[in-house]
């Protein structure tokens, strides 16, 4: 059973909010999470590049917390040009300890993250009612990030979701990673008591997941050329 991301949005705005990790002192601006990350985002039910986006964060480190913008940004591979809002989103952390990093049983390995970052992101910062989702963004060894979010909306709604979706340093790589623009995030969750989760289809050798469950992303995963 997979329910529409877009449901969390119309479900309400009461968070849970994760516990900030404590920060061991400034990162380097030399981080391997610094500067901007784009991301491929599909439709949740119909893989058809002019119904995806193209999304943009830039990560910069002011004190002892990392800042990210969010933005959508026009591509002319994904079709007709969409208005363009101003910026909708923000994340606000401080460094974690990777092996404390968990987005669900399937890809986003622990053993393959290199740096990371928790707090919160904030949505709809133009709206009358931004809302706050507890965040992880972690960068891996193969060059790639992940967005672990934990959306709860518990008690007033049952339910509850968390979801990783990938990032890239460029955006060809986001879609030489998703050529059929399907759902890429690893959804896990409940809806009413029922469980319900999305494991991403598997297309090529850069979707960044761990397709012989042999805790690597690596060139003896079956979608990797030989």
């Amino acid at each position: 059973m997979r329910r529409p991301l877009l449901l969390l949005v119309l479900a309400g705005v009461l968070m849970a909010m994760m516990a900030p990790a404590a920060a061991g002192g400034g990162p380097p601006s030399t981080s391997p999470i610094q500067g901007k990350w784009e991301r491929l985002a599909p439709d949740d039910d119909v893989p058809d590049p002019e119904l995806a986006t193209h999304e943009v964060r830039v990560f910069r480190h002011t004190g002892d917390e990392w800042v990210s913008t969010f933005k959508l940004q026009n591509d002319p591979r994904l079709g007709e040009p969409q208005p363009i809002s101003d910026t909708i989103g923000d994340f606000r952390g401080v460094e974690a300890d990777p092996a404390t990093v968990d987005c669900g049983e399937y890809g986003c390995l622990v053993s393959d993250i290199t740096y990371a970052l928790q707090g919160v992101s904030t949505f709809g910062l133009r709206g009358e009612d931004p809302f706050r989702v507890p965040t992880v963004f972690a960068t891996t060894e193969t060059g790639m990030a992940w967005w672990i979010g934990e959306f709860d909306f518990r008690p007033s709604f049952p339910y509850y979701e968390v979801f990783a979706c990938p990032w890239y340093s460029k955006f060809d790589e986001a879609l030489s990673a998703n050529p059929a623009f399907d759902l890429d995030c690893i959804v896990q969750g409940e809806f009413d008591g029922q469980g319900f989760e999305n494991i991403p289809v598997e297309q090529n050798c850069t979707d960044g997941y761990d397709n012989d469950g042999d805790g690597h992303v690596d060139s003896e995963d079956p979608d990797c050329p030989s």
